[in-house]
């Protein structure tokens, strides 16, 4: 029986589950992993309700040197809880994040909220909070300037993987995990 270090917060991509690629490798370093995925009941609630249900989920982590991790579709729920709950004590680490509307590779996708989420980065109206962002240069659907903006806003840490789209590959992926986790295990 595997004995688990400690509980992570994770919210997967789109299409994903706690069981995905990510997911299995955050299980196989000793994690225990909490979270919501868009299936089921929850994929029946409006944005606003599931938003308003990872709040709650991270409010109930504040305080517990839980580390929250979140992919692309998942990035941009915890980005929109974040700001509802207009804090967040969590060491976060968004991979390849949904921050709004985006235009590329001849397709247009709009998310719901996306101009609460492009003003809240253009005006700077996050908390302040241990942020780190991994993207890739050729991400169209998380472009690096809208990341570093978001950095900006919120304080946080950029890393920009050169060459890498929004599937940034195992091996980049790994690699920030082994130093990040690592970081907050030692806290």
């Amino acid at each position: 029986m595997m004995m688990f270090m400690s509980i992570l917060y994770f919210l997967p991509g789109r299409g994903s589950s706690l069981n995905g690629r990510l997911g299995l490798e955050l299980r196989g370093r000793g994690y225990e992993l909490r979270g919501r995925v868009l299936e089921g009941d929850f994929a029946k609630l409006s944005f606003p309700e599931q938003i308003d249900y990872v709040a709650s989920d991270l409010v109930e982590l504040d305080g517990q040197d839980t580390p929250v991790i979140a992919n692309s579709w998942g990035a941009y729920w915890a980005l929109h809880a974040i700001l509802l709950n207009e804090r967040s004590y969590s060491k976060t680490l968004l991979i390849s994040p949904i921050l709004g509307a985006v235009r590329g590779e001849g397709r247009m996708f709009k998310p719901p909220l996306s101009k609460v989420m492009e003003r809240s980065i253009d005006e700077s109206l996050f908390p302040n909070f241990d942020l780190t962002v991994l993207v890739g240069s050729e991400d169209w659907q998380s472009p690096d300037d809208r990341c570093k903006a978001l950095c900006d806003a919120a304080k946080g840490n950029l890393i920009v993987a050169d060459g890498k789209g929004h599937d940034l590959g195992r091996e980049v992926v790994t690699n920030l995990l082994d130093k990040r986790l690592k970081e907050a295990n030692d806290d």
